[in-house]
């Protein structure tokens, strides 16, 4: 059974502004912010001098929130894939039309897409800085950087 094209196109859709969001929101991560984790949503958690114990408390990790930058950042290379070959991977009766448009929107959302990645690297760098004494975050965070920069 074929898939529907505007069926995937809404879920292709709904999924690029979720990434856009969380880029976003990691953009505007600042030196000493710290990230929360909650039901797939990323939220920055700034400075207080009761976070420590607000963190503690609702058992917020760095673990958890690495992990998240992780798959984020490894879902947005396999999104980059499926949009490139959306532009590629057509409906052979598709109109002409029809298939540059396609083909149009899935470039735009591609370049959007690196640009905002670009831009996170701010906000990543940031969190390097508030856990500048945690190696294993910071080889993480390096990785990231090297598949951002590996998504031209």
């Amino acid at each position: 059974m074929k898939a529907n094209p505007e069926k995937q196109r809404d879920q292709i859709m709904t999924r690029h502004k979720k990434i856009l969001n969380d880029l976003k929101t990691i953009n505007t991560i600042d030196k000493n912010d710290k990230l929360i984790i909650e039901e797939d949503e990323i939220i920055i958690h700034p400075y207080s001098s009761t976070r420590s114990f607000v963190r503690w408390w609702n058992n917020y990790s760095r673990v958890e929130s690495i992990n998240f930058l992780k798959n984020l950042y490894d879902s947005i290379s396999l999104y980059i894939i499926d949009l490139t070959s959306i532009s590629i991977k057509t409906d052979i009766n598709m109109k002409k039309r029809k298939h540059r448009k396609l083909k149009r929107e899935a470039n735009k959302n591609k370049i959007e897409l690196i640009k905002a990645c670009k831009e996170s690297k701010q906000g990543l760098l940031h969190l390097i800085i508030t856990y500048k004494d945690d190696e294993a975050f910071r080889y993480s965070v390096n990785n990231i950087f090297s598949i951002i920069d590996k998504l031209d």
